[in-house]
């Protein structure tokens, strides 16, 4: 993604549309893509859970600006709505070769309740 917010609007609208390969687009870290580094099926079990995790139908940023954090990185706290239930969260951003920017981590723990 052309910026670190972008990145974390491109990887939640693509787990709510249950796409894969638009989450494996922004999933990575600054040496890229993590489909690039590790096997397919892999990659794809990987994303299923986190596509679960991250099961909403509405979702927003939790607070206006990102948290800037070591090397670079970019914090930001999201808020995901599933019926009746929210959870909030963090996703970590960070640049990568070219000026790309992916989506490095996201704390699921706070989340679990919404993968029903």
């Amino acid at each position: 993604a052309p910026s670190a917010r972008a990145a974390v609007e491109s990887f939640i609208n693509a787990a709510k549309a249950q796409d894969l390969r638009g989450m494996s687009a922004v999933w990575g870290n600054e040496k890229g893509p993590t489909a690039d580094r590790i096997r397919r099926d892999e990659l794809e079990k990987r994303l299923i859970v986190i596509q679960c995790m991250m099961s909403h139908e509405k979702w927003q940023f939790a607070e206006d600006r990102a948290r800037l954090v070591t090397g670079g990185r970019q914090e930001f706290m999201v808020e995901l709505q599933q019926k009746q239930q929210s959870a909030t969260t963090k996703l970590t951003t960070v640049a990568g070769q070219g000026g790309r920017w992916f989506v490095e981590d996201i704390d699921l723990a706070p989340l679990k309740e919404l993968c029903r």
